[in-house]
């Protein structure tokens, strides 16, 4: 397991650097698809439940996430008036099926963060009133990282807004669909701690946030 964190931490932070220098942005962007598909696969493999109610949280999560992206990007109605640019690879009804993939990766990551501040710090209550904090932490968590990664997403091409401007909607609505992807996730018996998944949310903070930083000194 160290193997594939370290490899997850190498990729998002060489993946920094060599993007923020322009000789070779063009090519690292280019391995995207590919960093997005490795840090899933990892993400899975680990797990230490991947019977096949494990694998059919994760196609449901992938498929749901995938259609409210469709919805949202034809209608304007769930996250705002938005559309994917090239750089997270091939495309079906307008949306990179990463998109999917990326949506099932952040709720497992999530689940597992939650599921270990709950270990350290137990809410002893009903488990009605339990899981349902759980699916608001975590799907709390899927929306800080959204608004940390959306100043890059438009510089990178992964997406754009209209008239480059990140609605609040937009946030609303991560959270609502976390929240209720969650509630689903959490009347499973399966079990949700991943050893890989505060790799990979460091991972992805340190190349958003230090991104960001990059943009704000040029």
């Amino acid at each position: 397991m160290r193997f594939a964190a370290y490899l997850v931490l190498a990729m998002h932070f060489f993946g920094l650097v060599f993007m923020c220098w322009q000789p070779t942005k063009d090519f690292f962007l280019g391995l995207t698809p590919l960093n997005l598909l490795l840090s899933g696969a990892f993400l899975f493999y680990y797990h230490p439940t991947k019977d096949k109610n494990f694998w059919l949280y994760v196609l449901l999560f992938c498929g749901v996430g995938f259609g409210v992206e469709v919805l949202g990007v034809h209608t304007g109605l769930i996250f705002g008036n938005y559309w994917y640019g090239k750089s997270l690879g091939f495309k079906c009804l307008e949306v990179p099926l990463l998109i999917g993939l990326n949506w099932g990766v952040l709720v497992v990551m999530t689940a597992s963060l939650t599921e270990t501040f709950f270990y350290m710090f137990p809410l002893r209550t009903s488990t009605w009133i339990e899981k349902t904090a759980k699916a608001t932490l975590a799907a709390a968590q899927m929306t800080l990282l959204d608004v940390i990664i959306e100043p890059i997403a438009m510089h990178l091409d992964f997406w754009q807004w209209q008239n480059s401007i990140v609605p609040f909607q937009n946030y609303v609505a991560w959270f609502v669909v976390g929240f209720l992807l969650h509630l689903v996730y959490q009347q499973s018996p399966i079990r949700k701690r991943n050893p890989l998944a505060l790799y990979l949310v460091v991972a992805q903070i340190i190349f958003f946030s230090g991104f960001s930083l990059v943009l704000l000194r040029t």
